[in-house]
This record gives structure tokens, C-alpha cells and sequence, in this order.
């Protein structure tokens, strides 16, 4: 039962940095269509990632509830 929690936690946070990489993307560069803005959406998921990652490293904060909520957090409110 603890697998499926944190495979729901999983999905969550890339569901939150795949759509505040896409709304940050399209706010950015909202003339890119195809191959280049996909690319686009994807770097910055990746970049909104690695910055909450290297945050929580810096405050020594790595515990799974703690990164998956900063994660799910980040891109929320990207997206917003």
C-alpha cells in the first residue's frame, strides 16, 4: 500500500512541473509551436525541478513528503 502512495505522489508532481512548465513556456515564448515548444515545456519542467531540488539540498530538507509537497507547490504555482 505504501508503493501506491508514493506512485500517486510521483504522478502528482509531474503532473504539477509538466503544466507550470507548459503555462511558464507559453507565457515566455508563446510564438513556439511543435518539436520546439515540447522541447521547450520540458527544459523548463526539468529547470523548475532541479531549482526545488538544489533549494531543499541547500536547506538539507530532503525528506519525501517535504520534496514531493515543494514539488507539486513549484509547479502549481508556475502554472498559476
Amino acid at each position: 500500500m505504501r508503493w501506491l502512495v508514493g506512485f500517486a505522489a510521483l504522478i502528482g508532481a509531474i503532473a504539477a512541473l509538466g503544466a507550470g512548465g507548459r503555462a511558464l513556456r507559453r507565457r515566455l515564448a508563446p510564438d513556439w509551436r511543435g518539436a520546439t515548444a515540447l522541447t521547450g515545456d520540458i527544459v523548463v519542467a526539468l529547470s523548475l525541478f532541479t531549482a526545488v531540488v538544489y533549494v531543499l539540498g541547500a536547506l538539507r530538507a530532503f525528506r519525501p513528503v517535504l520534496t514531493y509537497t515543494a514539488l507539486i507547490a513549484c509547479g502549481v504555482v508556475a502554472w498559476w
